[in-house]
């Protein structure tokens, strides 16, 4: 039986800070199984906010 993973970045628009900075989700998911943890990663959209 093969083994399905599956990798996703994404961020929260409802969560932006005050600072404007969205933060960044990792959602992995292993055979069905979901999980979700903060990624710790500043998005793009607060290092390029005019080109994102």
């Amino acid at each position: 039986m093969d083994t399905i993973i599956s990798i996703l970045f994404y961020g929260k628009k409802s969560r932006t800070t005050s600072d404007n900075l969205l933060p960044s989700f990792l959602r992995v998911t292993i055979d069905g199984k979901l999980f979700e943890i903060p990624a710790c990663v500043t998005s793009l959209k607060a290092l390029y906010p005019h080109e994102v």
